[in-house]
């Protein structure tokens, strides 16, 4: 059986794509009507925008993104004809050249990349974005833009393109390109003059007239909410010349997908990145799922990034009411934990100090509660409405996962950060789920992050200071399953006061039995799983990307505090240090955070009395302390105890009939708090007497 190849017709003409690539170099203009890519060449910063190509010629653009290295070259050759070098060392030699052979192209006796002064990047957009789990075999080669968070950046490197040698017998200028991440040195010399002469020249590599590029590697890993439930995120190494981003930030890359061979067979993917740029939101509204376009996000973008001034129209449709109706509607009541979140997401603005001392606007919240409050729905609610969050829970999260760890590049050997939960949440939220069921050692790197907002590291020869510009959002269980009222807070947390008195509010919530609340809350539940519950059972005044949108033009707000209410918060403040007890100087910051944000929900540039009422309102609810034990009054079994071991003075035996007759109690009450006593082994009764053990 013969077996031939199959000879297919490919319909490309490369000679006639180079020409339309050309003419749209010299003439496509911009809404100017000026030469807008002649115009960067002058510059030596290039732009490329294929929307700009799909304009000029739309086929040409689907050619372009299937081989995209191709039609690079092609446009480097376009562009070198047009770009004119400006470094003063390479027109030198270029002279040197003309002297040197007169009447031959000085420019073709030097490699190209060798010569090219300029950058070129590619525009990202969001249309038609790949997620990383999407970013197969099939696509190796092609042109593509994908998304995701920063969670490592390598140091900038030089790496070399074109390495230039000298012999040291003839002198000749010996030229090599590198397309790879590893290339050999050449050791002998190949030019005619040592050929003719029969000599084999050492090559020497000149550093100082090769050409170097920058080098950087960025990991990105896939959003939480591209991420299929029960999904580990996938992760792919960006190479690219340069990336001015940081860990924790959210991008759209574009790029050329290529494939690297690791052993055998095996190959990895990676992406060679062309242009970044920032994204503004998270989800999967844009991504291409199964081969299908989802949604456009230029819309959703549009709406929650452009943030006008405010005007009485905003505070008419963003009034209280509407917030707090549209805030989790699928969760019942809770009115003020919700109120409390919404301030949280809103936050206060930071000070800054002229000695350079910043103090925190951010508000951090601990639910603590009964086990089926809705406590991770809250969560999960805050996370999607957070333009950048990050959310764990218990167990699963280490110190050095929530912080940073410390690993080797595998390009460079040196040991660089990757960055842990809070430090990607900088400028976000970070919420923490299940906090009773972490470790004690895990829990210690919070402390500096919930006050100074900051992560120290010092390991491996690394001594860096970390921002963790984020507010902390925690939930947790009660210790022993139950609120004891009798029992501090930390005593019912089983977490310490260090960590505790951090936190700015800290909401109890109770699964208390209310026949008509329960009542209330089962109909509510089941008008949710009507099938048109989500069109007729939904409270929702505004949608979720409205409160997106007021989220982000409340934040743009600086509201400052009037002098005339000083006296009142530090009233509230002394009065609660009067009235509760282990209150630190804490509580006076979180009142005045409270305060700010509140005036933010309102979308005013200034504190009121208001403000304040109710930051102390919300404060008193939450319950954040226990009340000092002078103010409450001790039962009659104690008072009978303490004076009866105020007789023990005289001795540790008691007649019992003096007993009686001493405390201004009945007798029957005396003798019932003597025997239960005696049964827990305090004293024993015996012929009369009352032997009391020490």
């Amino acid at each position: 059986m013969s077996s031939e190849l199959k000879q297919e017709k490919i319909d490309l003409n490369y000679s006639a794509d180079k020409s339309v690539l050309s003419s749209f170099i010299h003439f496509f203009t911009d809404n100017n009507n000026e030469p807008k890519y002649l115009n960067m060449i002058s510059h030596k910063k290039i732009a490329l925008d294929l929307n700009d190509i799909a304009i000029h010629d739309h086929m040409l653009v689907n050619r372009l993104r299937s081989n995209f290295m191709t039609y690079l070259r092609m446009l480097y050759e376009i562009i070198d004809g047009v770009n004119t070098p400006s470094d003063v060392a390479m027109i030198h030699r270029l002279e040197r050249m003309k002297e040197k052979y007169p009447g031959v192209d000085a420019a073709k006796k030097f490699p190209p990349a060798l010569m090219r002064d300029y950058v070129l990047d590619v525009v990202p957009h969001a249309q038609h974005t790949l997620g990383i789990r999407m970013l197969r075999s099939d696509k190796v080669g092609h042109f593509v833009t994908t998304r995701g968070i920063v969670t490592k950046v390598s140091h900038t490197r030089p790496s070399i393109k074109v390495a230039v040698y000298v012999c040291d017998s003839c002198g000749s200028e010996t030229y090599q390109q590198v397309n790879n991440q590893e290339f050999t040195l050449l050791a002998v010399c190949q030019s005619e003059k040592c050929k003719t002469m029969k000599i084999r020249g050492t090559l020497s590599l000149i550093t100082r007239v090769s050409k170097f590029e920058p080098f950087v590697s960025v990991c990105l890993q896939e959003m939480q909410g591209d991420t299929p439930e029960g999904c580990i995120p996938r992760v792919i190494n960006i190479e690219m010349k340069d990336a001015e981003v940081r860990p924790g930030d959210c991008i759209y890359v574009c790029g050329v997908l290529m494939a690297r061979q690791l052993i055998g067979l095996m190959n990895e993917i990676y992406l060679e990145g062309f242009g970044i740029a920032e994204c503004k939101t998270k989800g999967t509204d844009d991504l291409m799922v199964d081969g299908e376009h989802v949604q456009d996000e230029s819309a959703v973008i549009g709406s929650i990034e452009h943030c006008d001034d405010v005007t009485e129209i905003d505070r008419t449709n963003y009034s209280v009411q509407n917030l707090m109706a549209s805030f989790a509607p699928h969760i019942y009541g809770m009115y003020d934990v919700k109120k409390i979140l919404l301030l949280m997401l809103i936050g206060s603005p930071s000070i800054t100090k002229a000695d350079g001392m910043r103090i925190r606007g951010d508000l951090n919240v601990m639910l603590m509660g009964d086990p089926g409050i809705a406590k991770s729905e809250l969560l999960k609610y805050c996370i999607g409405l957070a333009r950048r969050g990050v959310y764990t829970a218990g167990r699963g999260s280490s110190g050095v996962g929530l912080t940073a760890s410390v690993l080797r590049d595998p390009f460079t050997k040196e040991f660089v950060l990757e960055a842990g939960a809070l430090v990607l949440s900088d400028r976000g939220i970070c919420c923490l789920d299940e906090m009773d069921k972490m470790d004690e050692n895990d829990r210690l790197s919070l402390h500096e992050v919930l006050e100074q907002q900051s992560i120290s590291i010092n390991k491996a020869g690394i001594n860096v200071r970390l921002n963790a510009r984020c507010c902390v959002l925690g939930a947790a269980n009660f210790k022993k399953g139950f609120y004891d009222d009798k029992k501090s807070l930390e005593h019912n947390t089983g977490l310490p006061v260090s960590l505790i008195s951090r936190f700015d509010v800290i909401a109890i919530l109770r699964d208390e039995k209310d026949e008509s609340r329960d009542r209330e809350l089962a109909e509510y539940v089941a008008r949710q799983h009507l099938k048109e519950g989500d069109e007729s059972g939904s409270s929702a005044v505004l949608s979720h990307t409205d409160l997106k949108t007021f989220i982000q033009k409340a934040k743009t707000l600086n509201p400052r505090i009037p002098s005339h209410l000083n006296e009142r918060i530090v009233g509230a403040y002394t009065a609660a240090r009067d009235k509760y007890e282990r209150l630190t100087p804490r509580f006076l910051l979180s009142l005045i955070r409270l305060s700010m944000a509140h005036a933010r929900l309102r979308l005013s540039e200034e504190v009121n009395e208001e403000d304040v009422e109710e930051s102390v309102r919300l404060l008193e609810v939450s319950k954040l302390h226990k009340v000092k034990d002078r103010q409450r009054e001790l039962s009659p079994k104690y008072q009978i105890y303490n004076q009866i071991m105020k007789m023990k003075t005289s001795g540790r035996t008691l007649r019992l009939e003096d007993v009686v007759r001493s405390i201004n109690y009945d007798e029957q009450t005396i003798l019932n708090v003597i025997k239960e006593f005696e049964e827990n082994g305090i004293w024993v009764v015996e012929d009369g007497n009352l032997h009391i053990f020490d």
